[in-house]
């Protein structure tokens, strides 16, 4: 195992995730011939998917070569700045640990759900190009795949939120006037989840519509960030 002090294991979701892509590959593969003339927009895709996963894996591949030397995990970090205090300090850093799993999680579930919308969002699109009717593209199998995998994504992030709410939890105090309170690690990853669609949606200016800003804000503060 590797801990490369981002405080969860998330290896599993990396291969997961790497598979989804083999297999989509593979897919699109089967679908076109070096003869053919494609839409310049899907070449677009495949390139910035290509320089995105080639940048991750140097990264990762950089920080095992040279020796990275790990963090402490998050639990030690916070035992540790408590001081192994009391019961007391130590039921405040579970709850802590706790905080940050859930702001982990959540960022997990967002980033699958748009995942999985961007795809459906570029069949719609393919279908568009190929002057596909919406009845028939809702009648293929790869839409009835993702469709299938959208809803099995919310309602795994539904039960994580249900089973949130049964647990005892002490009464967060209320947010004094000019205090930001704490966002939270995933708070970033979540963030800039957001900010790469609405730049792949509205455009690299998208930041400059006050709206926009504030619905992506808002669905932040559902997130509970």
């Amino acid at each position: 195992m590797k801990d490369l002090s981002y405080g969860w294991n998330n290896g599993r979701m990396m291969k997961t995730a790497l598979k989804s892509i083999n297999d989509e590959s593979l897919r699109l593969m089967e679908l076109i011939s070096y003869e053919d003339k494609l839409p310049d927009w899907t070449l677009a895709k495949v390139s910035t998917a290509l320089d995105r996963l080639t940048m991750a894996r140097q990264h990762i591949q950089s920080m095992i070569e040279l020796g990275y030397t790990p963090n402490p995990g998050i639990m030690e970090k916070i035992k540790k700045t408590l001081g192994f205090a009391s019961k007391t300090g130590v039921k405040a850093a579970k709850q802590a640990a706790r905080f940050t799993s859930d702001r982990a999680i959540d960022a997990k579930h967002a980033m699958s759900i748009s995942s999985v919308q961007k795809k459906i969002d570029n069949l719609r699109a393919c279908a568009k190009a190929l002057e596909i009717s919406d009845v028939e593209m809702k009648n293929t199998r790869r839409y009835k795949e993702l469709i299938l995998e959208l809803e099995s994504t919310k309602r795994a992030r539904t039960i994580t939120v249900e089973k949130r709410r049964t647990r005892k939890k002490n009464p967060r105090r209320k947010r004094k006037a000019g205090i930001l309170r704490p966002r939270g690690e995933g708070f970033n990853e979540a963030r800039q989840a957001f900010r790469d669609e609405y730049r792949e949606k509205h455009g690299p200016n998208w930041w400059k519509d006050k709206s926009l800003k504030d619905e992506m804000y808002d669905r932040l503060r559902d997130m509970g960030y």
